[in-house]
């Protein structure tokens, strides 16, 4: 029997590089059953890998051409909110699938020059949100030194607060409420020693793991990132900074860097 694997879902072409339809991403309703997808895309072809393409990528081509920056999202409807409320500032893409590909890493590179423009990124806040925003940063940060976070309101998503409060407030929150992206992959790793932090081997191993993710950020960023470490694992600059250098010494030798 011939099944419609689209029933019931908002429909939103993908498009190649050159502008060619080469499948469909189709969102599910919002009262759907929550074991329903909440996007579907159509299955993988000759014409189509999920893990290559970016949706929205084709259709920004203009707004990158302009300066606009690339804003990267969970899902279509996001990056279409995002390139609604912020034209010319700010302009939305989407991977097709659970979180961004080095595929997809490059052909925005290629699409735009992510080293001059930067890269936001605004992905949900929840935890699967900040999983896909660390896994981002490994593939943005050789790109560009100028990758942010936007921090969203818990539960939100861009086109949800677009829709709740218009286009204003989501360019607003885009513009104001941001962070690094190295912050929340820092923390992360700190986070993973939480239950030894009250203890100086806690601090030291927290510091330790920390510290090579530190020592290979641009130069530009190196000192905030150590203050912030100090603050959080209660330790004194000096230390944290002494612990970055023979970081940044292992990762040279290693020719990791530079």
């Amino acid at each position: 029997d011939l099944i419609d694997i689209f029933r019931d879902r908002a429909m939103l072409p993908i498009r190649s590089g050159d502008g060619t339809i080469v499948a469909f991403i189709g969102r599910a309703p919002k009262d759907a059953d929550p074991r329903v997808p909440k996007y579907l895309n159509s299955p993988g072809t000759s014409l189509y890998a999920k893990s290559d393409v970016l949706f929205g990528l084709w259709e920004a081509r203009n707004a990158f051409a302009s300066g606009a920056r690339p804003a990267i999202v969970e899902g279509p409807f996001d990056a279409i909110a995002v390139t609604t409320a912020c034209p010319g500032r700010n302009v939305g893409v989407a991977p097709c699938g659970a979180v961004l590909t080095a595929q997809q890493a490059a052909a925005l590179n290629r699409a735009t020059d992510l080293h001059a423009a930067g890269v936001l990124v605004a992905f949900d806040s929840d935890q699967a949100g900040r999983r896909a925003a660390i896994n981002a940063y490994h593939l943005l940060s050789p790109l560009t030194g100028n990758a942010v976070a936007a921090v969203l309101p818990p539960g939100q998503d861009p086109a949800q607060i677009l829709h709740d409060h218009g286009p204003a407030a989501l360019a607003g929150m885009l513009a104001s409420h941001t962070r690094p992206l190295a912050d929340l992959v820092i923390d992360a790793e700190v986070s993973r020693w939480s239950q030894w932090l009250r203890h100086p081997e806690g601090q030291i191993r927290a510091l330790r793991a920390a510290a090579p993710l530190i020592a290979a950020l641009p130069p530009a960023h190196v000192a905030r990132q150590v203050a912030r470490l100090a603050g959080r694992l209660g330790l004194d600059h000096a230390i944290v900074t002494e612990a970055v250098t023979d970081a940044l010494t292992e990762i040279t030798a290693a020719g990791q860097i530079g």
